[in-house]
């Protein structure tokens, strides 16, 4: 009976201590991937403000152009005919 309780103590300890290197290891990794998680989220959020200023560049220009390209022609707003 001694032994039986011996062999579950030290295999508990035994189980337990496996546990604990396996979930320590397993929360480095994990901190590490929120570590590069974090650092491509801000990446992307800085990526999608250049996106949004080129957008906005690239709409300002639109409209000039558009401006020389009606003028004169029947689409313009000021064409004395309309």
């Amino acid at each position: 009976m001694l032994e039986l309780i011996t062999g579950a103590a030290i295999g508990a300890i035994v189980s337990i201590a496996i546990a604990e290197i396996y979930h320590r290891r397993a929360s480095k990794e994990t901190q590490n991937e929120i570590n590069n998680l974090k650092i491509l989220a801000k990446e992307l959020q800085e990526t999608i403000n250049e996106t949004k200023e080129s957008s906005q560049y690239i709409a300002e220009q639109r409209e000039l152009v558009k401006k020389h390209i009606v003028a004169g022609t029947s689409d313009d707003p000021n064409f004395p005919y309309k």
